[in-house]
């Protein structure tokens, strides 16, 4: 990772990644992102999200975008004090 912003008034997530092999950095942009509760679990949902590569785009918009992903409590928390 080469650089990340949250935005937590607004819930936007930025994110640069360099990947392996890659010469170029990937660029990330969560548009929103919530955290739910259910019972002693929390969740994260993240959605708007855009990429700096078009076939990530496709992947991300079917398998990630708008799902719930179980988050640790330590995530949670870390997320509760920079967002």
């Amino acid at each position: 990772m080469l650089d990340l912003r949250l935005d937590s008034k607004n819930k936007k997530i930025e994110l640069e990644i360099l990947l392996k092999g890659e010469l170029e950095p990937l660029k990330v942009d969560i548009g929103s992102y919530k955290i739910e509760q259910n019972g002693e679990k929390s969740y994260i949902i993240l959605s708007e999200i855009s990429t700096s590569r078009e076939w990530i785009n496709t992947l991300l918009e079917k398998f990630v975008q708008n799902k719930k992903f179980e988050i640790s409590q330590d995530i949670e928390k870390v997320l509760g004090i920079l967002v």
